[in-house]
């Protein structure tokens, strides 16, 4: 039987194939007569049955003595919740990226009440829902397709879990425990969710119109915060500067250069000026080193027709971050709250700069940290101190304390084994990404953004990064969507194995 002939046998219109990759090329449906039931059936049944589920819970709430409100309002907000994992996960993936940022009161322990718990649960909902699917073979993916060509990606970013987790064995610190769960919690997620959640380039596209968004709110709330400053702020009790934020700003800044995300030139270069306004307002001096440095060496390797194109695009960029510093400097060291840390960074540059030392400063402290890691390298060289003994090595106390470089961390750390299979995970993907900056103009951003959050995490941050951690997935990610964009199952097939119900579409 031919293939005509057995869509005709199902009573389904013949799918059409592209002549050379054989995908899917339509979106069509069976007939309502072979369903059972039409669409408006369907959502009748369904709005019945919830109907009388919400009478069947109103009822137990009264006979158990609970408060029904609360009940029914559960019972709506569940399904609600449910609907918006499976319709937006990629938002929920942002928010458990920029929660942090956001949050006015730090957690104290786990709680369901704290906001980040709640972008977790959000987060693994979405991808447990999105895997629910894959199994049930609701959809052409597979995990195999997902994680096809990053099998080397994937088994060095496993053994380096592991060694962190082995580490635990032989650290003298009681903290560690509580670190390598946070590590396999949140970092892993970070790692593995762009991969399982992004299929597409529309995808793509949609993550990171969501990231650039949320950035731009980032941006006014800290400018806000230093219009009207804390009283810890105004204190001294609680330091302006903050990191993360400054890192995410950067990334965002590097999606509106690199990325397509913007038709209008107007929208672009309107955002790069007040994502520069907000990452210069951060205080954050490693993010701005670490922007031009990925700046820079993204447009030294990139060359012929794109790389022209990208340099042209970059140093309108760079002269519209230009034009907003020399302002936002004058309107940091008029604001009350942010006067004595502009004056303090700036004293701190001039001292450099004249070859004095400011032995006070922050670039000194982390220099004594630096050395500090390394001789705790140089002691412990094949398998390190233990995950958080670097903390007690350097200051005889058992605190959430680290080097101010992920990679010297992981050296002090775990020594050898550890920052080799780091070393080596960094490469792997370092080379991915500058493969597609040559072949895919698409995922141009890719190379970069992997770039500033490795120099920025060199000098200023933790291997507990869960910024760090998914743009090294989002590599992975664009990789696979860039060397195979379409899941390699014959749709076709799967709909006459399934019953024809639905053919799915890949354009």
């Amino acid at each position: 039987m031919n293939k005509s002939a057995r869509a005709t046998a199902i009573g389904k219109i013949p799918i059409e194939r592209h002549s050379r990759s054989g995908q899917v090329r339509g979106s069509f449906h069976m007939p309502t007569s072979h369903q059972g039931y039409s669409r408006g059936g369907l959502f009748a049944l369904a709005g019945a049955i919830a109907l009388v589920g919400s009478f069947c819970v109103f009822y137990l709430a009264l006979r158990w003595e609970f408060e029904p409100i609360y009940t029914v309002a559960v019972a709506v907000l569940v399904p609600l919740v449910v609907f918006m994992m499976r319709k937006w996960p990629l938002a929920m993936l942002s928010g458990l990226l920029f929660v942090g940022t956001f949050k006015t009161i730090p957690a104290d322990g786990i709680s369901l009440k704290d906001p980040t718990m709640i972008c977790l649960l959000l987060s693994a909902g979405a991808i447990f829902l999105d895997a629910l699917f894959i199994m049930a073979r609701a959809t052409p993916w597979t995990f195999g397709a997902l994680f096809r060509g990053q099998a080397t990606v994937v088994i060095l970013f496993l053994l380096f879990c592991a060694v962190i987790a082995v580490s635990l064995l032989y650290t003298p610190s009681v903290q560690g425990g509580m670190t390598v769960a946070r590590f396999e919690t949140f970092e892993v997620l970070m790692f593995f969710a762009p991969i399982l959640l992004l299929k597409s380039k529309a995808d793509v596209r949609q993550l990171l119109i969501i990231v650039v968004v949320l950035a731009i709110v980032m941006s006014g709330k800290i400018i806000l915060n230093l219009e009207r400053p804390s009283e810890a702020v105004m204190s001294g009790k609680k330091d302006i500067t903050n990191l993360v934020a400054g890192a995410l700003l950067g990334f965002a800044l590097l999606l509106c250069l690199y990325g397509k995300l913007f038709e209008s030139r107007i929208i672009r270069n309107a955002c790069i000026v007040f994502l520069s306004f907000g990452l210069i307002a951060c205080a954050a001096r490693s993010a701005l080193v670490a922007l031009l440095i990925s700046i820079v060496v993204s447009a030294c390797v990139l060359r012929g027709e794109a790389g022209v194109l990208a340099r042209k695009v970059v140093l309108i960029g760079l002269l519209l971050t230009a034009s907003v510093a020399v302002p936002t400097l004058v309107w940091l060291r008029s604001v009350p709250a942010a006067q004595e840390k502009v004056r303090a960074k700036v004293g701190e540059l001039e001292s450099i700069g004249t070859g004095a030392r400011d032995k006070t400063g922050t670039i000194s402290q982390r220099l004594g940290f630096y050395r500090s890691a390394l001789d705790a390298l140089k002691q412990h060289p094949i398998i390190g101190l233990g995950v958080g003994g670097w903390s007690i090595f350097y200051n005889n106390e058992d605190t959430a304390y680290y080097p101010h470089s992920f990679v010297l961390e992981v050296g002090a750390e775990q020594g050898a084994v550890g920052l080799t299979i780091l070393i080596s995970l960094l490469a792997v993907l370092l080379r991915s990404a500058l493969k597609l900056l040559h072949a895919d103009p698409y995922f141009a951003f890719v190379f970069p953004a992997l770039l500033f959050f490795v120099s920025f995490h060199m000098v200023t941050s933790t291997v507990e990064s869960r910024e760090l951690w998914f743009v090294c997935g989002l590599v992975a990610a664009a990789s696979r969507i860039s060397a195979h964009p379409h899941p390699p199952d014959h749709v076709q097939e799967m709909v006459l194995k399934h019953g024809g119900r639905t053919a799915y579409v890949e354009s």
